[in-house]
């Protein structure tokens, strides 16, 4: 992660950021919900720094925790909350932001901690930070060759149960870029909403507001854009005006493969907080019936919402279980499930996943996603179509589900890419039906999905 040192961002950003991080370890909540309500509370030109701080404490944590234990004379769990993460904060920018000199990080975290403790706690941050400053290129790593899944754990900060999943799955190498890709910052992509506007005609909007975007092959509503850190799209006028939506360029996809017709009924099994709804219906061209469904009424409203800026007609919402989705509706002619899993596709957007999640949580969302399926089936026509996507790679949740499915349900087979779908690079296989991108590979977030046919 890059992040420019001005002298004016010095005190104000990295308060931000400390802030931030108490109240995400506090509340249990994730980076991308708490922080922009800090960022706004400091000036524009602090808000670089405080999001690369924040992000990367977040990214880094198990590496960071490790180097504090090598210096601390005492375990790091054992200081309070703010003084924790502020040594955390102050890790990150010695080790990670070399255009930030050591000297200036140890005197600025010193003055914040006189903020957040006593002058012996102040101390114990000057001492321990001075440490870290001066062995800060012969740290201890664990060998590679010895012992490897505690090397890429440490070495690419990823835990160490995740690493071994991914060794047995693709190999040490093969983990090694993964966990390399996941680093790294990643473009947000926006789909164009083909309702309102044109993919040229957002372009230029854009670069007048200061935004530049880049085309995404294989998705002409699709664009890439690189914001600066702390810079919010969603405060963008071509946003308020409903021109676009921010969702995953993996994800775009789905709608692109079910691929409803106008005047169709289609029905979204988990739809908040609306992204794949709301993409069906501008390919519908706002014509028909999208029914969404949700467990929650508060992550409706997010669909309502969206439903509302991008001006759809034709989104319905429903609270229900989507494991008794039967009970709510008829039969449609095509069903969405887009089933909760680990995530683990998408943690180089959303790093904090990666320490919330553990192979339990796993096998038992594999549960979920299975029963979500087969309830789902029960909600298409004949000679309708089904799509089940999942934001991760691994197996319980994604070709384990499907064959078990498929096994059961004799009447559903997997069917091939719409016509006007490109061809495109993935994992999977266009004639076998299931489509699959592995974020070191197609350089997109980690994505599944398989399309069914009611015979």
């Amino acid at each position: 992660m890059g992040g420019e040192y001005k002298n004016t961002a010095s005190n104000t950003a990295r308060e931000a950021s400390l802030r931030t991080l108490v109240k995400i370890e506090e509340s249990k909540s994730y980076v991308n919900l708490l922080l922009p309500s800090h960022l706004k509370k400091i000036p524009p030109g602090q808000r670089a720094l405080a999001t690369v701080i924040t992000y990367g404490s977040v990214q880094r944590l198990n590496t960071l925790d490790w180097i504090l234990n090598l210096f601390l004379d005492r375990p790091l769990h054992t200081l309070t909350l703010h003084i924790r993460n502020l040594l955390r904060t102050a890790v990150y920018q010695i080790i990670y932001m070399d255009n930030i000199p050591a000297p200036v990080v140890v005197n600025e975290s010193v003055k914040l901690s006189y903020r957040y403790g006593h002058k012996g706690v102040a101390r114990l941050v000057n001492a321990v930070l001075r440490k870290i400053s001066l062995n800060a290129e012969s740290l201890p790593w664990p060998d590679l060759e010895k012992d490897p899944s505690l090397h890429i754990s440490l070495v690419h900060s990823v835990p160490q149960w995740m690493v071994k999943r991914w060794m047995k799955q693709i190999g040490v190498e093969e983990t090694i870029k993964l966990c390399r890709f996941i680093n790294k910052v990643p473009p947000v992509t926006i789909r164009v909403n083909r309702l309102k506007t044109k993919r040229d005609r957002l372009k230029n909007a854009l670069l007048r507001e200061g935004i530049k975007t880049e085309e995404v092959p294989g998705l002409r509503e699709a664009l890439r854009v690189y914001p600066e850190p702390g810079v919010f799209l969603s405060e963008s006028s071509s946003f308020q005006e409903g021109l676009f939506t921010i969702q995953g360029e993996s994800s775009i996809f789905a709608g692109r493969l079910l691929h409803p017709q106008p005047g169709e009924t289609l029905i979204d099994v988990c739809s908040a907080p609306g992204g794949k709804a709301t993409h069906l219906a501008e390919i519908m061209e706002n014509s028909g019936l999208i029914k969404a469904g949700d467990i929650y009424s508060a992550k409706l409203n997010l669909v309502e919402k969206s439903a509302r800026r991008l001006g759809i007609k034709v989104i319905r919402t429903y609270l229900w279980d989507g494991r008794e989705i039967a009970q709510h509706t008829s039969p449609a002619d095509a069903v969405l499930c887009d089933a909760p899993c680990s995530g683990l596709g998408v943690i180089n957007k959303k790093p904090d996943l990666k320490w919330a999640k553990s192979e339990e949580q796993i096998r038992r969302l594999s549960e979920l996603q299975k029963q979500l399926l087969r309830a789902s089936a029960e909600a298409v026509k004949e000679g309708g179509k089904l799509l089940y996507c999942v934001c991760s790679n691994e197996p319980e949740e994604t070709r384990e589900v499907i064959d078990s499915f498929l096994e059961e349900n004799p009447p559903f087979k997997l069917s091939a890419a719409p016509w006007e779908l490109p061809k495109i690079n993935c994992g999977g296989s266009e004639n076998e039906g299931i489509w699959e991108f592995y974020p070191h590979i197609h350089q997109r977030e980690g994505f599944f999905m398989a399309l069914l046919e009611k015979k």
